[in-house]
């Protein structure tokens, strides 16, 4: 996802969480103006990301369907 909805979306999140954990443990390229994060995580916890994300900061929502719908290794 985008830097700086990646940025964002951390903000809005509770830290005592298992999704802030997720998105605090994401690799960052770039700078925050035209970076990315990339989440490494499992599909549940990606569930768990989507479900915060369309209650706290819905514009990364579409972002993380997508990596949902991606083929995956396996």
């Amino acid at each position: 996802m985008p830097r700086d909805q990646y940025d964002s979306f951390v903000a809005k999140c509770d830290p005592w969480t298992r999704q802030y954990t997720v998105l605090k443990n994401a690799i960052i390229y770039g700078r925050p103006i035209d970076g990315y994060a990339e989440l490494l995580c499992t599909v549940p916890e990606a569930n768990g990301l989507l479900d915060t994300a369309e209650h706290v900061y819905p514009k990364v929502a579409p972002h993380i369907k997508d990596a949902i719908a991606a083929p995956r290794d396996s």
